[in-house]
């Protein structure tokens, strides 16, 4: 039904801005750090914490869509993890050639 539809594309729309508005703010961050590893973690464990809370708000509203909404969540956080890495490597890789 329509309804269904709507909440589905709000949910996949509300992962998909937060994970960009995350990963706008930190891969400079995490570019230029000198305790990479350790700021590596703290976005990791902040992504995941996030996601967490959107997922469990939209399972809570709809109970009988919640499989689909985590794994959803699971392949969306998936894509983006890969893409921010090879973004990262290749800035960190841009920068070390520039020094």
């Amino acid at each position: 039904d329509s309804k269904s539809v709507m909440f589905f594309l709000f949910f996949y729309l509300s992962l998909i801005i937060l994970l960009l508005i995350l990963s706008k703010i930190s891969i400079q961050k995490l570019v230029n750090s000198r305790h990479f590893i350790k700021d590596q973690i703290a976005y990791f464990i902040k992504k995941v914490i996030l996601l967490s809370l959107i997922t469990y708000f939209f399972c809570f509203f709809s109970p009988l869509n919640s499989t689909k909404f985590i794994l959803s969540t699971l392949a969306i956080f998936i894509i983006f993890y890969f893409t921010e890495a090879l973004v990262i490597q290749k800035k960190i890789n841009m920068r070390d050639l520039n020094e």
